[in-house]
């Protein structure tokens, strides 16, 4: 197994996320960009490009501070990357600290991202600040 450091998966957590350069989302990722597992209002079922991905992390930045991702793990097959992670941040209305966990999975095209899949514990994010689940019984389908 390839060390972590040595990845695209890891390039894209330290910069972008971790020293928070917002402009290395065009340096490390293509402009047809697909994101699954990650929304914004305009794009609730995924995310198209990196202007709409510029949207989401704008977004997560506003609401948290202190943002670290740990790379636990790489695996690395032809054009594909695989990893664990944690996550770690500050919300900055509550000023709680939230950590939570996740797996990403990058398909890589001309040495940048070019698909996501991204599966991060959110509901365990929100249960942190919080936030509780509603007796959804008598919702409507």
């Amino acid at each position: 197994m390839r060390p972590p450091s040595t990845t695209l998966t890891y390039r894209w957590f330290q910069q972008v996320w971790n020293n928070g350069r917002r402009e290395a989302i065009d340096a490390l990722a293509n402009t047809d960009l697909i994101v699954h597992g990650l929304a914004t209002e305009a794009q609730p079922h995924g995310i198209n490009g990196l202007e709409g991905f510029k949207l989401f992390y704008d977004d997560f930045r506003r609401q948290y501070e202190n943002i670290h991702v740990h790379v636990e793990n790489v695996i690395c097959e032809e054009n594909m990357e695989s990893a664990r992670c944690i996550v770690t941040a500050r919300h900055r209305e509550s000023g709680r600290d939230v950590n939570f966990a996740g797996m990403t999975q990058i398909k890589i095209r001309d040495e940048k991202i070019a698909e996501a899949w991204n599966n991060f514990d959110f509901l365990g994010l929100q249960f942190q600040l919080g936030y509780t689940l509603t007796d959804t019984a008598h919702a409507v389908h």
